[in-house]
């Protein structure tokens, strides 16, 4: 999860962040962190202090990057594919969750662009703002001292049990499936069977297992 302003609290709500871990209880989570945003956890804990009241069994694991600039995109573009390769290394086998929400618009395209060309084993998840309408022109929370934590907990009002489950998994896979799909058209169109075939076996798990019968009896005929 990268970190923003939105994070880890805001106007009374969890931030996208502290939400996923609410309704999906992962095992760990990784803090994709800024300059400015790894200042405020060195300072203050602000992020850890929030998920171990959450979840005090998650895993913490910092990922403190010099990046002064959230909003230069290339510079996401080439990290971001890093980061996932590191954490798949330190977790094999696992479901990565990946916040689509947080940070800066450059980071949260980057990050989109990332999971469309990655395997199934990355979901990405979108958390809805309280107000189901856009952040733009809201007051950051204050950090300053422990008590504003400890306040700011208290007062949380997704503690509540009524509260809203504000998470959604987006099929951002979709436009990988559509590009799939005119490939394999391409190449039946043209007879090539086994060039059709070859694109499908990698991706079974986006196509209708169906594509593939159809694919191997026309490659073996």
């Amino acid at each position: 999860s990268p970190v923003g302003s939105t994070d880890p609290v805001r106007d009374g709500f969890d931030g996208p962040m502290l939400h996923i871990l609410r309704y999906f209880n992962p095992r760990k989570v990784y803090l994709y962190l800024t300059s400015e945003m790894l200042k405020r956890e060195k300072e203050l804990g602000v992020y850890s202090y929030f998920i171990k009241k959450l979840s005090p069994e998650c895993e913490i694991e910092r990922i403190e990057t010099q990046i002064t600039d959230p909003s230069d995109y290339n510079v996401f573009l080439n990290d971001f594919p890093r980061v996932l390769k590191e954490v798949r290394k330190k977790e094999p086998g696992a479901e990565i969750l990946v916040n689509i929400t947080s940070g800066t618009t450059q980071m949260q395209a980057a990050l989109c662009l990332e999971i469309t060309d990655s395997s199934k084993d990355i979901i990405p998840v979108q958390v809805i703002t309280p107000e189901k309408r856009p952040n733009e022109n809201k007051r950051h929370e204050e950090f300053k001292k422990p008590e504003d934590l400890e306040r700011l907990w208290d007062n949380l009002l997704d503690n509540l049990p009524e509260a809203e489950n504000r998470c959604r998994v987006v099929d951002l896979l979709h436009f990988k499936r559509s590009g799939l799909k005119s490939q394999i058209s391409a190449f039946t169109d043209n007879y090539d069977y086994r060039a059709a075939r070859a694109i499908y076996s990698g991706s079974e798990y986006l196509l209708n297992a169906k594509v593939g019968e159809l694919l191997e009896f026309a490659f073996l005929r």
